[in-house]
């Protein structure tokens, strides 16, 4: 770690806010008992990938997206942004740019009076609003008030300044996006990142319209793919980790990597 990083390190851990997850069975938050093992399973396999990633390109800044609503994206961040702050030693911020409709503070039931929207519109305290989730290296900059109207240009490039304030303090930032086809700003938030992860949902939006949307997004690599919500049965999958509901069928399965 050189100066420059340890100085903004040490900036952040003294301004960043201690929070505590408060999560819910219904947020889907994998490892938190041995019930989830097949989930935590596949996003440590996305985590290796990534990793892998890392190592053959630049790749600090990963925006999460899907075709539409209802897919699983920001659940996938949340999992995601979990598993890598328990399982290595770098320093993860998950960014909420979801903003006429952010989860992620419902999701690790976190406060969401200060956010990514209230820094925009202030254009200062970028440390007030972001939290350190208390036993990790992991730090959430939640969305803030919510907007209804798409980022106007000048805010764009504010949230890209921020974003190069961030690179030295963070190994990884997660941006959760609004999903492509419903907000007039997702291309343009992913010229901010680095890469993309594309969510689909396994009985979600028609497939004319998923490949429809990843072609709006070819400005910017898509490093990965995840098909979500599939039923490991059907779709062969995880032979022998097949799981059942009390009625004997099959559980849906948190995701599958495809690339």
């Amino acid at each position: 770690m050189n100066t420059e990083t340890e100085k903004s390190a040490t900036a952040l851990a003294l301004a960043a806010q201690q929070t505590d997850l408060h999560l819910r069975p219904e947020s889907r938050i994998f490892g938190q008992s041995d019930n989830n093992a097949m989930g935590s399973e596949q996003y440590r396999l996305l985590l290796g990938r990534l990793l892998h990633l890392q190592t053959r390109m630049s790749l600090k800044r990963l925006l999460v997206t899907s075709a539409g609503r209802g897919e699983g994206k920001t659940h996938v961040c949340a999992n995601l942004a979990i598993t890598m702050a328990r399982e290595t030693d770098r320093r993860i911020l998950l960014v909420d740019a979801d903003l006429r409709k952010p989860d992620i503070h419902r999701v690790y039931g976190i406060p969401n009076d200060y956010g990514l929207t209230d820094v925009l519109r202030n254009g200062h305290d970028t440390w007030k609003a972001i939290r350190k989730v208390r036993g990790m290296n992991l730090y959430v900059l939640t969305a803030g008030s919510s907007i209804s109207q798409p980022l106007a240009t000048s805010s764009i490039l504010m949230l890209k300044m921020l974003l190069d304030q961030m690179n030295s303090a963070f190994d990884l930032v997660i941006i959760d996006s609004p999903p492509v086809l419903v907000a007039a700003d997702t291309p343009l938030l992913a010229k901010l990142a680095d890469g993309i992860l594309y969510v689909v949902g396994a009985s979600g939006v028609p497939r004319d319209l998923v490949v429809k949307a990843k072609g709006m997004l070819e400005t910017v690599p898509i490093v990965g793919a995840v098909l979500n919500r599939v039923t490991p049965l059907h779709e062969q999958y995880a032979s022998g980790y097949v799981t059942e509901n009390k009625n004997g069928k099959p559980k849906k399965s948190p995701g599958q990597i495809l690339s």
